[in-house]
């Protein structure tokens, strides 16, 4: 929800529809892994399920520090010439196609899902 609402506050609208279409496609891939009996190893295997939490703990800290240093740059740009609101919002075919794949990558490193998936 976080990162939906981070969008929202940036692109608006049509900022935050690509993140969400990331986000329900990686529901479905694990919809699909789950139906291949991925989730279920996810499930049985602790092993497997700490590499999966720390694989997402490190995607949410990259994605953490990027946006920190995305922030800190426009910070020291604000003296500057303007600049393009489309361009740094994200809201170019582009930026559209990153955050699509921003919220996939969230959803796939996502160790709840596969639990959630095996319950079903």
């Amino acid at each position: 929800m976080a990162l939906i609402f981070r969008r929202a506050a940036i692109g608006g609208y049509s900022g935050s529809v690509p993140i969400v279409l990331g986000l329900e496609a990686g529901v479905y891939l694990w919809a699909l892994a789950a139906a291949a009996g991925f989730a279920a190893l996810m499930a049985a295997s602790q092993v497997a399920f700490v590499i999966l939490k720390v694989v997402g703990a490190i995607v949410l800290l990259v994605m953490g520090i990027r946006s920190w240093r995305q922030a800190w740059r426009s910070r020291g740009v604000a003296d500057g010439p303007p600049i393009d609101t489309e361009a740094q919002s994200g809201l170019g075919n582009r930026g559209r196609g990153r955050a699509f794949g921003e919220g996939l990558v969230v959803q796939l490193a996502n160790p709840k899902a596969a639990v959630f998936m095996v319950a079903f």
